[in-house]
């Protein structure tokens, strides 16, 4: 069977659904043989960090040091042969997530909703202006 994806983004923000979007995302990775990017890109999430620490520089220590937490406890769960990556960035959350999508060779983004019951995102996202703006599904 030839493989249809190679790399898969899901774009996240730590809410109360987050580890059961995420349990989900890195099963459907396995079942497609794709590797998995996080990309968190909640301004909520990243406000807090930045509102937590005043110097910038720890504030982006803190928030790397949680990504890091966060593939580590991840990144077992992934198949042999298959990477996860994490990541995170500010800014217009459409430009951000297609311009990693490009940048990483993204075959596929995956949202979805909080009405959903492995949901990570509000309406904040328009899944076809971001599909149009990063030529991803």
């Amino acid at each position: 069977m030839q493989k249809i994806f190679n790399n898969i983004l899901l774009p996240i923000h730590f809410d109360s659904n987050s580890n059961s979007v995420i349990e989900e995302a890195v099963e459907f990775s396995n079942h497609l043989k794709a590797n998995l990017h996080l990309i968190l890109t909640s301004e909520s999430t990243l406000s807090f960090f930045k509102n937590a620490f005043h110097d910038r520089e720890e504030y982006e220590m803190e928030l790397k040091s949680t990504l890091k937490q966060l593939h580590d406890n991840t990144n077992y769960k992934m198949d042999k042969g298959l990477a996860l990556f994490t990541s995170y960035g500010l800014g217009d959350i459409h430009k951000l997530i297609s311009d990693y999508a490009f940048e990483h060779n993204i075959d596929l983004i995956c949202l979805s909703y909080k009405k959903n019951p492995i949901a990570i995102f509000s309406n904040e996202l328009d899944a076809s202006s971001l599909a149009e703006r990063s030529n991803c599904p």
